[in-house]
């Protein structure tokens, strides 16, 4: 509210005072719950820490059938923590160190899918969710 107290315009009105407290409460609350939910998003990475330091792709040799399969680490929620990764990357805000090994994997497992994909789609094997 010190932009607007420079101006004698908006000081002078009847309701700056009221508005003033009301905007500084309401800015102060929300960046208690801003930090409670980075807080909170932190403790999640550190409880995901196996699933996020896990490989997203790997070969399976099935014996019955003698070929190749794909599994996927397909657990939904760790899409959404990639998404959240990079958007704290992008606001610059402090992101544990499990969950930048594991966007960091994931930019590098992003280059080779598609190869790895096309391969496994080239010599008919399946793919298999966990």
């Amino acid at each position: 509210m010190d932009v607007f107290k420079i101006n004698r315009h908006i000081v002078t009105l009847g309701n700056f005072p009221i508005i003033s407290k009301l905007y500084n409460r309401t800015a102060k609350a929300l960046l208690v719950y801003e930090q409670l939910l980075l807080t909170r998003w932190k403790e999640k990475i550190d409880a995901w820490k196996d699933h996020l330091n896990a490989n997203l792709l790997c070969v399976v040799k099935n014996d019955d059938e003698n070929n190749q399969q794909i599994e996927i680490n397909s657990n939904i929620e760790l899409f959404s923590i990639f998404d959240e990764v990079k958007w704290f990357k992008r606001l610059e805000l402090d992101i544990p160190k499990a969950a930048l090994v594991c966007m960091q994997k994931v930019i590098i497992e992003s280059k080779i899918k598609t190869q790895f994909l096309y391969y496994f789609f080239s010599i008919g094997t399946n793919i298999q969710t966990l």
